[in-house]
């Protein structure tokens, strides 16, 4: 399980795109590959700003400021 940073969305106030942690794990599968697409689950470390994801909106995984990935939100499950 990797615990990547995600841009969903949120920018602070200079206009930097506000990051945001979860681990990240696939689905029905030991590992996706480079350029593949499958099923994956994120678990966010906490709730803070991911509370306004939305089904069908696409965030985009990071590595420093460097695009990584994206996900579409297929499904969203959040406690309480």
């Amino acid at each position: 399980m990797v615990r990547p940073l995600w841009h969903i969305g949120q920018y602070m106030p200079d206009d930097q795109p506000t990051f945001r942690v979860a681990r990240i794990w696939v689905e029905y599968a030991p590992e996706l590959e480079p350029g593949a697409t499958g099923s994956v689950r994120l678990a966010p470390l906490t709730l803070d700003g991911w509370r306004n994801l939305r089904p069908n909106q696409t965030i985009t995984m990071h590595e420093g400021q460097s695009v990584r990935g994206t996900a579409t939100a297929t499904e969203i499950s959040m406690p309480g």
